[in-house]
């Protein structure tokens, strides 16, 4: 059976949310699950117009703070475009948490997140990965996206308010382009890893690929 698309897309009336995972807009606990999609199209999730139009697959939502986990596992052929309007109330992620900006303390995110997409990557105003803000309690879990297109990141959200121990890798047959800043607050861990030119199959390691690390320390 042919694959067809998966496409969220937020409203235009205010906290007029799509999401694929537990929480949802001022839906405060903890949230638990494991999300997968292994056949698919093109991906798309765009957010709305207006504060808390945001489109996200993963456990939270716009102030909905909590302890939020659960690996992400996708898999498919076409297209990955997440478009957000803004960084703020009208984002887009691929992860668990809240909207950034706000207050997590006492929160924590945990979980593997890994994308594999068979064409392009691209991403506005959006991430791939958990939002924590500075004050919260844990970000852990890998990431991993693979493309056997191009990756594109535009106005990443995480140019600020990433801080993981673990790894965050880009792994594209085509190019990689940063049209923003991706950096990983964490002064201890926490590898950030690139490679454009990628051959498809090889897992990243060190033996394979030059390693080099990217810690900012804020």
């Amino acid at each position: 059976q042919q694959a067809l698309d998966i496409r969220f897309s937020g409203g235009t009336g205010g906290t007029t949310y799509s999401q694929l995972g537990q929480g949802g807009t001022e839906a405060a606990g903890n949230h638990d699950g494991t999300t997968t999609i292994n056949s698919a199209r093109d991906i798309v999730f765009t957010a709305g117009g207006l504060t808390g139009d945001y489109a996200q697959l993963g456990q939270g939502g716009f102030g909905s703070p909590g302890n939020h986990s659960g690996n992400i596992e996708i898999t498919h052929g076409g297209d990955l475009i997440l478009t957000g309007m803004d960084v703020t109330d009208q984002y887009v992620i691929i992860g668990h948490g809240d909207q950034p900006g706000d207050s997590d303390a006492g929160n924590s995110v945990l979980g593997h997140v890994t994308v594999r997409t068979g064409g392009n990557t691209t991403v506005t105003n959006g991430f791939i990965g958990h939002l924590l803000d500075a004050d919260g309690d844990s970000n852990t879990g890998d990431i991993l996206v693979t493309a056997g297109g191009d990756i594109t990141l535009s106005n990443h959200i995480a140019s600020g308010s990433y801080d993981s121990p673990d790894d965050y890798t880009l792994l594209a047959e085509g190019d990689i382009r940063f049209n923003t800043s991706l950096q990983n607050r964490n002064a201890t861990s926490g590898d950030i890893n690139i490679a454009a030119g990628w051959d498809g199959m090889t897992a990243y390691n060190t033996a394979a690929f030059t390693a080099v690390d990217v810690n900012a320390a804020m």
